[in-house]
């Protein structure tokens, strides 16, 4: 799930103001927020504004238009507890591929409003899966056998041609992993680095380069042992 942010500047990368009256949403641009369609696409929506010049026990009304014909409208009665801010945050789910226009609006008592429209800010795609199994290849052969080990490991896909992050999965006790991912594209598999005596066996490059739907992207790897690659970090501290 991805999250909308609202903090100032209406007027940057396709947000729309059109009305600066006595409430402000506060706004952030972000990315474009992309979900893999696997039947229904969870986004997570954080709605932030300020209305100072107004009474604690004022509500406040949000109105959110999520794109697809779909809408909300809530009435903001936590306006107490928050002031002069209001926070709100809700979760909807696309049931359809697609991109989609999101317009936020915040009315107070007196009618005043103010409106964000967020162009393509969510996109929604089919997806693929993608599997295999990572392992620890005792004789070098890149078959997977009865006496090689399963390795916990992250394997992580971008996009081939573009090098964008798509997903990232851990192993499960058996090594085998599962990724959704943008449906007839090219992907680029590699492993989070763990191990510091690992060595590829299958394939020697580290990279598995596939198109989903696809299974048996199985990383084979042998070493004199697998320990784990240490790491540290800390800061300066003075009394």
């Amino acid at each position: 799930m991805k999250k909308i942010y609202f903090l100032l500047s209406l007027f940057l990368f396709g947000a729309i103001n059109s009305s600066r009256a006595q409430v402000n949403i506060l706004y952030t641009p972000d990315s474009i927020n992309m979900e893999c369609f696997t039947g229904t696409a969870l986004f997570d929506f954080v709605v932030n504004a300020e209305a100072p010049l107004y009474s604690p026990s004022d509500v406040p009304v949000i109105f959110i238009d999520f794109g697809d014909g779909n809408s909300i409208t809530y009435n903001y009665t936590d306006f107490a507890l928050t002031y002069p801010y209001i926070n709100y945050n809700t979760l909807y789910a696309y049931t359809a591929p697609g991109i989609y226009d999101v317009t936020y609006i915040i009315t107070m008592p007196d009618m005043a409003t103010d409106t964000v429209i967020n162009y393509s800010s969510n996109s929604v795609f089919p997806c693929e899966l993608v599997s295999g199994t990572v392992y620890h290849d005792v004789n070098s052969n890149c078959i997977l056998e009865v006496a090689d080990n399963p390795l916990e490991q992250l394997v992580i896909a971008n996009d081939a041609i573009t090098g964008n992050f798509l997903a990232a999965e851990w192993t499960d006790v058996n090594g085998y992993y599962e990724l959704a991912v943008p449906a007839g594209s090219a992907v680029e598999l590699t492993l989070s680095p763990m191990y510091s005596s690992s060595i590829y066996v299958c394939p020697a490059t580290g990279v598995i380069t596939t198109t989903g739907p696809s299974s048996g992207n199985d990383f084979a790897l042998n070493s004199t042992g697998f320990d784990l690659i240490p790491s540290a970090s800390g800061g300066f501290f003075q009394p």
